[in-house]
């Protein structure tokens, strides 16, 4: 059961249909700069998503947190482009590509941002 939907969007046009749901946040004008990380308990030694980092016209940072660790999900749907950019700047992807731009391996995930065609 969907408890709290978050949506970061630039206007709310792309949402109004479900906007007015009680169980849904709409925040305009915010993008997600990252995914937040942290360790899983179970299974022991996974990495996993605990939440988003959100970036606001103004200029600062705010964290938000899918949840206690154990029962929040983040699900990123961020479209072709930007779903793997978010993950890259995150760390998640080739170790290959990220390294190189100073960013921190998270995940080493070679699949991330490949295989895109322009059609």
């Amino acid at each position: 059961m969907l408890k709290l939907l978050l949506v970061f969007v630039v206007s709310h046009d792309t949402v109004d249909p479900i906007k007015d749901q009680d169980n849904i946040v709409v925040l305009t004008h915010a993008v997600v700069s990252k995914v937040n990380l942290g360790w899983s308990i179970w299974p022991f030694g996974y990495k996993r998503a605990t939440g988003v980092q959100v970036k606001f016209p103004d200029g600062h940072n705010v964290d938000a947190y899918a949840g206690w660790w154990w029962t929040g999900e983040v699900v990123l749907a961020a479209g072709t482009i930007r779903t793997p950019q978010i993950l890259e700047l995150s760390g998640i992807g080739d170790k290959k590509v990220l390294k190189p731009l100073g960013i921190k391996v998270q995940v080493d995930l070679p699949g991330v941002g490949t295989n895109y065609e322009d059609q």
